[in-house]
């Protein structure tokens, strides 16, 4: 049991370690397009993780069956791909905090699909901790909502849903793969899919983009951290633990964010922020502690 609850360290960390990306990305963003950017990081992460994931191929004597190619090819163009493309257009389209709002909605779209495609159990402690963190979300992001455009409420949405069903498909090939496989296989993958999209964009921006020195460091931390190590951490946690259980700490998202934007950024935390953070944190302790 024990053992058990550490596995609910890794998707924990992963999620902390998305919630660092709205502040290290800010000043990025304005230097380089968004898919460009997110190509970059996958080129980053690779360069780690693919020869640690060939080394454990070549060890374990691993080879990817035929019949999961499939599988892996949705999670590298659905999920790595189109769902986080999604989340930028659906940014740009409405507005962060309606995105964001609307990405606090994995715990119950993953819960759904892990429900529905791997037979995962949903309890009554597990839907009051679903209601929970979802309260805290919305309390933490409501102050910035608006209505948004309803073709950014769209991608965002199909963003959750790509995102929450590669979750869910993840989980299901864990038991053949290891993580560092899947992570780096639907990386590879996906790379391949933005390299044409990437190199679209760069001709409508009229650019290819340069590194200057203040760059590097979001750049590389965005590649090892919030890309390699992130993505690691998450399939990892999948690979330990139930779907539905996974994404229970997605709301962590707001609250790691807020108080980064705090301590780097100026900025101010509200009372329905401390309120909301509650909620979450006892969402996740329900969660965690339901079995027991």
């Amino acid at each position: 049991m024990k053992a058990r609850h550490t596995a609910y360290l890794y998707p924990a960390a992963a999620v902390c370690i998305w919630g660092s990306l709205y502040v290290v990305s800010k000043p990025v963003l304005g230097s380089i397009p968004p898919f460009t950017l997110v190509l970059m990081r996958y080129i980053i992460a690779l360069c780690v993780l693919l020869p640690l994931a060939a080394r454990i191929c070549r060890i374990q004597r691993i080879r990817i069956a035929r019949a999961d190619w499939g599988t892996f090819i949705f999670i590298g163009v659905a999920g790595y791909g189109i769902a986080t493309g999604a989340q930028f257009v659906g940014t740009q389209l409405s507005n962060a905090s309606t995105a964001s709002l609307i990405n606090a909605m994995n715990p119950v779209t993953i819960s759904v699909f892990a429900a529905l495609l791997l037979g995962e159990r949903m309890t009554r402690m597990r839907f009051a901790a679903m209601g929970s963190v979802l309260l805290g979300a919305f309390l933490i992001l409501g102050d910035g909502l608006d209505s948004g455009n309803t073709a950014g409420i769209i991608f965002s949405m199909l963003s959750v849903c790509l995102w929450s069903l590669m979750s869910v498909r993840v989980r299901a090939l864990a038991a053949k793969y290891p993580p560092m496989v899947i992570t780096a296989a639907a990386l590879v993958i996906a790379g391949i899919c933005l390299v044409p999209v990437a190199a679209a964009e760069m001709y409508h921006v009229g650019r290819i983009p340069v590194l200057d020195r203040t760059l590097v460091f979001p750049v590389l931390y965005m590649g090892l951290i919030c890309t390699a190590l992130s993505q690691l951490l998450w399939n990892l946690g999948l690979s330990k633990l139930e779907a539905s259980r996974c994404g229970m700490f997605y709301p962590l998202q707001p609250v790691v964010s807020t108080l980064l934007g705090v301590w780097f950024l100026h900025e101010v935390i509200t009372p329905h922020f401390l309120l909301g953070g509650l909620f979450i944190l006892g969402g996740i302790v329900c969660n965690i502690f339901e079995e027991t």
